[in-house]
């Protein structure tokens, strides 16, 4: 059983960033993981990209186990975006990893690993500063996914 964990935990987590180092596709992707806590992913517009391979990376996001949400700043909604698009970024053979774009342009903000549309609906919250209490979470990691720090 232990060995079954250790295996899936490899896969989890390590897998995605061999890959990064393996193959030139996402050279210059960020990839982005937390585990334990709540995450709260950080996603800003002005880092949206029309080169899914320049999009940030989120090979993370445990909705069910650790309520991960995804932050969005600069007044975005979940309304603001299109994540219904499923494709096999990680080369698992299973579309299973969601894009996330904007409806206003159709640039890529993120891709979320293992993450369909129906676990992304209703896991969006907004974001206006990195010091804001985020309400109803106890303990909760600010992962920015982008170079700028959320004031």
């Amino acid at each position: 059983m232990i060995v079954t964990q250790l295996s899936t935990l490899l896969l989890a987590t390590v897998l995605p960033c061999m890959t990064t180092l393996v193959t030139h596709k996402s050279v210059q992707a960020e990839i982005f993981n937390n585990n334990g806590h709540t995450d709260v992913f950080i996603l800003e517009a002005h880092a949206a990209t029309n080169n899914i391979y320049q999009a940030q990376v989120i090979t993370d996001f445990d909705w069910f186990a650790d309520a991960d949400k995804i932050g969005l700043t600069g007044g975005l909604t979940e309304e603001d975006l299109d994540y219904m698009e499923l494709i096999d970024f990680d080369e698992d053979g299973f579309l299973d990893d969601a894009v996330i774009k904007l409806k206003s342009t159709q640039a890529i903000l993120a891709v979320v690993l293992n993450a369909d549309d129906f676990v992304l609906e209703g896991e969006f919250i907004p974001i206006t500063s990195s010091r804001q209490p985020i309400p109803d979470f106890q303990e909760v990691n600010l992962v920015s996914c982008n170079s700028s720090v959320v004031d």
